[in-house]
C-alpha cells in the first residue's frame, strides 16, 4: 500500500487576505518613510542642545579636556567633575586638595641643596663601578654615609618649607609683621653683618628684572619720538604716532606700577644698565617664568592626573577618589607625555628645576637640576626691534624624560626682512580695487597702516638665531640609556611622539629612540615655526603626528610624510603655515592651514591680506594628494568617522573697529560646522554669538565650553 500525498492548495479567500495584508503594510510603510525622513531632515540631521552645565560667571580658572571614551573633565576653580556625553550625565565630582603654599624665602636655597645632592649621587654611581680595593670600598662607604646624612637633612628642611595648605595671609597681617620689632634668629640679630648673605626673594628679583629689561626700551621709544613726530606728514604717518605715543604711555605706566609695587616691598628700583657700544654679548639666564602654567590633565591607564600649580594630583578614573597628591618643588613649567609616564618640569629656583615623573601606578620619582630655562626664543632690543634670544647654555626636555643641554659653539645672528618692499604697491592696488567699506578694503587699510607703524618705530628687519650649538641628549631617570651629542645650526627644539624623540634646528631633524640613539636624519624643506614661552604641553596638537609605521611632520613650508624607521622620504605636500593635523578611524588626514603666500617665508608681516585663505584639507595618506579643501575654516577635529570645523564670523565694521575703537567689537561670532569625510561639504552649522574657550567634539557630541556654561550639541547626520 503505498501513500500519495497531494500538494496543498490555496482557498481564494485567504489568497487575497494576504495581498491585502501586504497592500496595507506598503500603504502604512510609504508615510511612515516620508515622515521619519522629514524628521530627519528638519531635526534628526541638526545639532540640538542635549547637555547644558551652567558655571559661576567668574570662574575664571575653568577649562574643560577629553579624556576619550566619550568623556570630558570639567575644572572649576577646585572643583573636578566628569562627565558622559553619551548618557549626558555626571560620572563623579571630587574637590581637589588645596594646592601647597611654598615658603619662597627657603626655597631657592633648598632646591640649589637638592640639586647639588643630585649631583653628588649621580658622582657616588659612577664611582661604585670603579672600585677596586678594600680601602677604596672603605672610603667610598664613608661619603655614602655623608652623603645620606646631608639628605635627611635637607629633607628634614624642605618639611618646613612647605607651609599649611591655606591662602596667603592677608595684607594687613604682613604690614603688622614688618612693622614689629626684628624676628629673633640663631646667634642673635645678624642682619648689619650678614647683610650680603640675607635669602633671595623671588617676587623682587622678577619685578628688578623687569624694571631693567623696560627701561632700555623706554629709553629707545623716547629718544625716536621727536625725530617721528617731525617726520609725520600723512594721516597715517600721524596715526600712526599716536599708537606710539600710546605705547609709550602704557610702558610708562606698567614701569611706575611696578616701581610703586617694589618700593612697598622695601627696596629702591635698580639703575637700568649703561648701554654698551661694543660688540652684543650672549644674553645672560633669566630664570624659568613664575607665572603659573594653565592647568594640564592627561589619562593614564586607570588614573587622571592634574597638574595645577605647585603639585599634580591623581584621581581614579572611575570613581574620583583621590590616590595620590605630589607636591612639586615650585611652579609647574612644563607638562610633557611620554610613552607610558608624565613628565612635570617645576621652577625650582633661578637657576633649578625640578623634573617628576608620573606613572599610572607606583609613587612618583623627582629629579634635581642645576639648569637654565630661556622665558622665549626672542625679545625686544635697544632700539625697539626683534632680536633673538642666544644664551651660552640652555636646557630643554623631552617626553620620554629625555635632558637636551643645548651649549653655545658660535653666536650669529642674520637679519630677515619684516615688511615686504612691495607692500604698499599690493595693498594700494587692493583698496583700489575694492568696493567702498567692504572687508577687504578695511582689511587693507588696516594693514598698510600696520606696515606703515613698522617703518616709523624702524622695526623694518629682525635678527633670527643662526648660531652653532653642541647638543646632549640624557636621560637623568635612565643611567644604563647612552648618550649622544651633536652639532645643530639655528634654535634647537625637541618634538615627542608617543614612541620617538625629534631634534631640530633650522631645516635639520634627527630622528632618535627612547634610549637617545640616533636612527636618522632629514632636511626638511624650510625651519620648523618656534614654539615661544615654556607653558606648553607636547601633549598638546601639534603639526606632528605618528601614524603607524609614518611620521607626518609639517614644517614652515611642506607636510612631509617620513618612513618612521628609515626617514625616507615618502611624499610632500606644499602648503605654508599648516597649524594642526588631525587623523580620522580610517587613517584619514585632515590640515588646518593659514594657506599664506609663499613670499610670508620671507617677510614677517605679510603685505597682501587678500593672499590668506585659512581653510581645511583632506589629504591622501599614500601619495599627499588633496582629496578635498574647504575654504575660510581656521580648525579641524576628526573624532572616529565625524570630521568638525570651526569659523570666527567678522564683517568690515569688525575690522574698523579693530583700529579705532576696540569697545565696539564683539566678543566673537563663531559657526561650528559638521562636513562630510568623503566631500569635505557641510553637514550642518550651529552658530552662536560668543566665542568658545574651548571645542572638544566626542563622536556625534561636541562639548563647548563658554564662560558660563558647558553646552554638549547632539546630532544624528550620517
Amino acid at each position: 500500500m503505498s501513500l500519495i500525498l497531494e500538494p496543498k492548495t490555496v482557498s481564494p479567500a485567504s489568497g487575497n487576505r494576504m495581498r491585502r495584508i501586504i497592500k496595507y503594510f506598503i500603504i502604512a510603510l510609504v508615510p511612515s518613510l516620508l515622515i521619519a525622513a522629514g524628521w530627519y531632515y528638519f531635526f534628526g540631521s541638526k545639532p540640538r542642545v542635549v547637555m547644558s552645565v551652567a558655571l559661576k560667571s567668574d570662574a575664571g580658572r575653568t577649562a574643560c579636556w577629553s579624556l576619550g571614551h566619550g568623556e570630558v573633565l570639567l575644572l572649576t576653580g577646585d572643583d573636578a567633575k566628569l562627565y558622559d556625553l553619551a548618557a549626558r550625565a555626571e560620572k563623579w565630582s571630587v574637590k581637589l586638595t588645596p594646592k601647597p603654599v611654598l615658603n619662597m624665602e627657603w626655597r631657592d636655597a633648598l632646591n640649589a641643596r637638592f640639586a647639588k645632592l643630585q649631583q653628588w649621587a649621580d658622582a657616588l654611581a659612577a664611582k661604585r663601578n670603579t672600585l677596586t680595593t678594600p680601602q677604596a670600598t672603605l672610603q667610598f662607604n664613608k661619603e655614602v654615609a655623608k652623603y645620606q646624612a646631608e639628605l635627611q637633612d635637607t629633607r628634614a628642611s624642605a618639611a618646613n618649607a612647605l607651609l599649611p595648605r591655606q591662602a596667603p595671609a592677608p595684607a594687613v597681617a604682613a604690614a603688622a609683621k614688618t612693622s614689629s620689632a626684628p624676628e629673633q634668629v640663631f646667634g642673635g640679630d645678624r642682619s648689619k653683618i650678614d647683610k650680603f648673605n640675607t635669602p633671595a626673594r623671588a617676587d623682587l628679583k622678577l619685578l628688578e628684572e623687569r624694571l631693567k629689561k623696560r627701561a632700555p626700551k623706554i629709553a629707545a621709544i623716547a629718544g625716536g619720538l621727536e625725530a617721528k613726530r617731525a617726520a609725520a606728514k600723512t594721516d597715517l604717518q600721524k596715526m600712526a604716532l599716536k599708537d606710539e605715543e600710546r605705547k609709550m604711555a602704557a610702558l610708562n605706566a606698567e614701569q611706575k606700577a611696578d616701581e610703586e609695587t617694589l618700593a612697598k616691598l622695601g627696596t629702591t628700583p635698580p639703575e637700568p644698565e649703561p648701554q654698551m657700544q661694543a660688540a652684543p654679548v650672549v644674553s645672560a639666564h633669566q630664570g624659568f617664568s613664575a607665572t603659573t602654567m594653565e592647568r594640564k590633565v592627561a589619562l593614564l591607564g586607570s588614573v587622571v592626573w592634574i597638574v595645577d600649580g605647585t603639585h599634580a594630583v591623581a584621581l581614579d578614573h572611575g570613581s574620583g577618589q583621590v590616590k595620590q597628591d605630589v607636591p612639586l618643588a615650585g611652579v609647574a613649567q612644563k607638562v610633557l607625555r611620554g610613552d607610558a609616564w608624565l613628565h612635570v618640569v617645576a621652577q625650582a629656583g633661578s637657576e633649578t628645576c625640578q623634573i617628576t615623573r608620573l606613572a599610572a601606578d607606583g609613587a612618583p620619582q623627582s629629579l634635581y637640576m642645576s639648569t637654565r630655562g630661556s622665558e622665549g626664543a626672542y625679545h625686544a632690543n635697544a632700539t625697539g626691534g626683534t632680536e633673538a634670544v642666544v644664551e651660552a647654555l640652555r636646557v630643554e626636555f623631552g617626553g620620554n624624560g629625555v635632558r637636551a643641554d643645548i651649549r653655545l659653539i658660535e653666536r650669529k645672528l642674520k637679519a630677515r626682512e619684516l615688511v615686504n618692499p612691495d607692500s604698499e604697491k599690493k595693498l594700494t592696488q587692493t583698496i583700489a580695487g575694492s568696493a567702498g567699506n567692504s572687508q577687504e578694503e578695511v582689511m587693507a587699510i588696516s594693514k598698510l597702516m600696520a606696515n606703515d607703524a613698522q617703518r616709523l618705530m624702524g622695526e623694518s628687519k629682525e635678527l633670527v638665531d643662526d648660531s652653532t650649538y653642541e647638543v646632549t641628549l640624557r636621560n637623568p631617570f635612565e643611567a644604563s640609556v647612552s648618550v649622544w651629542t651633536g652639532r645643530l645650526r639655528g634654535r634647537v627644539q625637541l618634538i615627542s611622539t608617543p614612541h620617538l624623540l625629534f631634534v631640530t634646528a633650522g631645516t635639520q631633524l634627527f630622528a632618535f629612540t627612547p634610549d637617545n640613539k640616533k636612527i636618522w636624519e632629514a632636511t626638511l624643506g624650510a625651519p620648523i615655526p618656534i614654539r615661544e614661552g615654556n607653558s606648553y604641553s607636547q601633549a598638546d596638537d601639534g603639526p606632528w603626528v605618528e601614524a603607524g609605521a609614518r611620521l607626518l611632520l609639517a614644517d614652515g613650508a611642506f607636510l612631509t610624510s617620513f618612513d618612521i624607521a628609515s626617514g625616507q622620504v615618502q611624499w610632500r605636500l606644499p602648503s605654508v603655515g599648516i597649524r594642526k593635523l588631525q587623523m580620522d578611524a580610517q587613517g584619514g588626514i585632515y590640515i588646518a592651514s593659514d594657506n599664506l603666500p609663499t613670499e610670508s617665508l620671507y617677510y614677517a608681516h605679510d603685505a597682501d591680506s587678500s593672499l590668506t585663505n585659512p581653510s581645511v584639507m583632506k589629504v591622501s595618506a599614500q601619495d599627499g594628494k588633496i582629496l578635498w579643501q574647504a575654504d575660510k575654516f581656521e580648525n579641524v577635529w576628526a573624532s572616529g568617522q565625524e570630521v568638525y570645523a570651526y569659523r570666527e564670523l567678522h564683517n568690515a565694521a569688525d575690522f574698523q573697529n579693530t583700529v579705532f575703537d576696540r569697545s565696539k567689537v564683539p566678543e566673537g561670532r563663531t559657526k561650528i560646522y559638521k562636513l562630510s569625510p568623503s566631500t569635505g561639504k557641510v553637514r550642518w552649522e550651529w552658530f552662536q554669538n560668543r566665542l568658545p574657550r574651548t571645542v572638544i567634539p566626542e563622536q556625534k557630541n561636541v562639548a563647548l565650553l563658554f564662560g558660563d556654561e558647558l553646552q554638549i550639541i547632539h546630532s544624528l547626520s550620517f
